[in-house]
């Protein structure tokens, strides 16, 4: 896929929006904290001008896990069968990935 400014990309540890590209290098923005950063092309594992393409279950979108996802929403409600809250693009704000979350919590054994 080619990879334009304004979409949304997935990376082994963030999601990013791109606002720049020079050659092979994209500039991008966390799409959670406003934070530039530059990466290659081989360090994008998707991309999508949707960022609802890009997160996966186990998420966090607005401080809530995700526990189900589909093309047009996600649900951080464990009852979204039943009615639950479905959350949808334009209501997402916040998102860390879970490699990211894992990364940076700490167990108390």
């Amino acid at each position: 896929m080619k990879l334009e400014i304004g979409m949304y990309v997935r990376t082994d540890y963030c999601i990013y929006k791109i606002f720049r590209k020079t050659g092979e290098m994209c500039s991008l923005t966390f799409y959670d904290v406003g934070v530039k950063n530059k990466i290659s092309n081989e360090q994008i594992i998707k991309a999508s001008h949707n960022i609802i393409d890009l997160i996966e279950v186990g998420d966090y979108v607005n401080g809530e896990k995700v526990i189900y996802k589909d093309e047009k929403s996600v649900s951080t409600k464990s009852d979204y069968k039943q009615g639950g809250y479905m959350m949808f693009v334009d209501e997402v704000k916040t998102i860390v990935t879970k490699e990211r979350f894992n990364s940076m919590k700490f167990e108390v054994k």
